[in-house]
């Protein structure tokens, strides 16, 4: 498989260094030719150095500290290699052979690129592996880890010799993809793209003994494909996916998220991340549902615990709690690991009855249950405080006709003080809103072993901008896009 991303990597290389190579037109349907006609999975990488798409990632390579210097330094190595440079323009596509190949762990691929001059193609490969004879046409090569095959102006890559007959078996006359079959299974996304492909998410769960479970589920039986498409700007790297289901037999009431267009607010001033979604008892139910098809005997013990604990604190969970969240709710994260959760009501004075009764019973369920030290502190501007064994708090109650809650009391305060806002652009069910530089300054914080502080993190994730994203969910599917700004 590692072979299969050589082309990738190269074409990546040489655009970043700022070389040439590439040309006009695009052999992608003869390239998806070498695949069969049922592959589960494909995608195209685009290889035209020369094109929009690579010039607008080199605008943002140039944003990081350091990046011209890199750019530079590729080209000095890269122009040493002039036997690569003339094959690119048109698209590098892999695929799977099959979906077994996926349940047993093998993931067995092939990888093809129609390149721009023949010639200098067998030449390159000739001087890196060793030809060991003929099929279809086409003249075979053996070298570390893969098996090539030259056919007139196309390479094709696969792990083995039985994977490379079946590429030039297909292309060969025998049932094969097409651009047409492509086109359709990615779906409604951008096309001129850095990279498209899709994925049939149904031929892998029936292919797979283990997801006869999950199939059980109605929206999951339904699943088709996914599709999406990686874009580049000038000033942002945009994912485009559409998630495609079979609407026939599905209603609302089987999907995981809210229908509609009109998109969730998310709380701004607090945390590092805000996740918005409509009817979050939406998502609640539909995780039941899904318990209850995958696994009756086990959903059976939890409804009744639930329902156990329901009249013991004389709370009904699906009427008083999960009734009165259909409104818009807003998860927000820190870098600290801390959330919180502003929801809003549908009565907010009914609620605050709810958490009264849920404040004064639950340390008695919970020494019922064994466990001890448990205790609510009576509300502090309108927030109950949970203390657990542990010494853990969650801090939680009725602000401005919102359910708040949070593990941190600060970022509780963040979240109640906070006011919602549309994410721009936002259009669904849900809506997502991040401070990219933030995430990233706490990740290289996190995995730097020789001192890194924040000096030096900063300097390297100064340029990551928002992240914000949104999708839009029907019966047909789930489409939207998530988008990354660079400042």
């Amino acid at each position: 498989m590692r072979r299969l991303l050589a082309p990738v990597l190269a074409a990546a290389a040489l655009a970043v260094a700022g070389c040439g190579g590439g040309g006009s037109g695009s052999a992608l349907d003869e390239s998806l030719s070498y695949l069969p006609a049922d592959t589960p999975l494909a995608l195209a990488v685009s290889t035209d150095v020369n094109g929009e798409q690579y010039d607008n990632l080199r605008s943002i390579v140039r944003r990081f500290p350091f990046g011209r210097q890199v750019e530079q330094q590729l080209g000095r190595q890269l122009r040493a290699r002039g036997d690569v440079e003339p094959l690119l323009g048109n698209d590098f596509v892999a695929g799977a052979v099959d979906a077994r190949s996926f349940a047993d762990g093998s993931g067995r691929f092939i990888g093809v690129i129609e390149t721009k001059d023949p010639e200098k193609l067998r030449k390159l490969v000739e001087r890196v592996s060793r030809k060991v004879g003929e099929s279809h046409g086409a003249a075979i090569y053996e070298t570390d880890g893969a098996e090539l095959a030259l056919a007139g102006s196309a390479l094709v890559v696969a792990d083995s010799r039985r994977d490379l007959e079946t590429a030039l078996a297909a292309h060969d006359g025998g049932r094969h993809y097409s651009q047409d079959d492509f086109d359709s299974d990615v779906g409604e996304v951008p096309g001129g793209a850095l990279v498209r492909g899709f994925v049939d998410v149904g031929q892998l769960l029936r292919s797979d003994p283990s997801g006869a479970a999950a199939r059980r589920v109605a929206w999951v039986s339904a699943l088709r494909t996914i599709g999406f498409a990686a874009t580049a700007e000038k000033d942002a790297l945009e994912i485009a996916f559409d998630v495609r289901t079979d609407p026939s037999g599905l209603t609302g009431a089987d999907l995981p998220f809210a229908t509609g267009a009109a998109a969730p607010l998310v709380v701004e001033g607090a945390g590092d991340v805000a996740i918005g979604t409509r009817d979050p008892s939406r998502i609640v139910r539909f995780a039941e549902q899904a318990a209850q098809a995958s696994d009756p005997q086990r959903f059976g013990g939890y409804a009744a615990a639930e329902a156990q604990i329901g009249r013991q604190l004389g709370v009904g969970i699906d009427r008083d709690v999960l009734g009165q969240l259909t409104g818009d709710a807003s998860l927000v994260l820190d870098t600290a690991g801390h959330f919180g959760l502003r929801s809003t009501l549908k009565d907010p004075e009914r609620f605050g009855t709810t958490l009264r009764k849920l404040a004064r019973g639950l340390p008695r369920l919970a020494r019922r249950l064994g466990v001890r030290g448990v205790r609510v502190e009576r509300p502090r501007a309108g927030l109950y405080a949970l203390t657990g064994p542990d010494g853990r708090r969650l801090v939680f109650g009725v602000v401005d006709g919102a359910l708040v809650a949070s593990d941190e009391p600060r970022l509780a305060a963040q979240v109640a003080a906070g006011r919602p806002r549309p994410v721009p652009g936002a259009q669904g069910s849900l809506a997502i809103r991040a401070n990219a530089e933030a995430i990233a300054s706490a990740l290289v914080r996190g995995a730097a072993k020789d001192g890194l502080g924040a000096l030096g993190a900063g300097l390297l994730t100064a340029p990551l901008g928002q992240l914000t994203g949104w999708a839009e969910t029907s019966t047909s599917g789930i489409r939207g896009t998530l988008r990354l700004g660079f400042d």
